[in-house]
This record gives C-alpha cells, structure tokens and sequence, in this order.
C-alpha cells in the first residue's frame, strides 16, 4: 500500500533530510544526510533504459536512504523520516509447516 501524496516534496532539503530506520524500536541508524548525490531522479533515466521503460500505474524506487540494517528472522521495522511520515514493516520467521 501506498501512503498519502506529499504535495510540497520538491521543496524539502532531500540531502539535509533526517531519516530513521529502527528495528522492533531500536534505532539501527540515523542519519542527515542523503544517500543521494542531491538529485533523487539522478538515476532513473539509466534505470527505465535497463528494464526497457516504465509503464503509467508502475512504481519506483531508486535506493535505499540509508543502506542495508540486517534484523533478526522476526521484527517490526519502522523508517521515518523526518517532515513526511513512517513506513512500517513486521518480518516474521517462517515455521517449518511453511516451506
């Protein structure tokens, strides 16, 4: 599920912009700066040639803010970043019944 549109997103300081990423409430990183070189569309012309264009309806995301936070089998996982709202996650172990 999508959230809500954020209407002001060109506005924002993208490479000030304070993002957490917390596992089961624990914080694994928090960071003010971007994983970005200051343009959030810099890759995306390489990426629709890659797959061959995109198509209206389609979603895309180019990256992770903050890199790769391994987590245990099961957590709740959280990301918030600050102005624009939290995305959150629940990762649950799978039981041998389900393999």
């Amino acid at each position: 599920m999508l959230g809500d549109a954020v209407p002001h997103w060109r506005d924002l300081d993208w490479d000030g912009l304070t993002v957490q990423v917390l596992a089961d409430g624990q914080a694994l990183s928090v960071s003010d700066r971007a994983a970005t070189p200051g343009d959030l569309f810099h890759c995306l012309p390489w990426w629709l040639a890659h797959v061959g264009g995109a198509r209206a309806g389609d979603i895309v995301t180019t990256g992770a803010w903050s890199g790769i936070h391994p987590v245990g089998l099961a957590a709740e996982i959280a990301v918030a970043f600050a102005g624009l709202g939290k995305a959150e996650a629940r990762i649950g172990a799978l039981s041998l019944r389900d393999r």
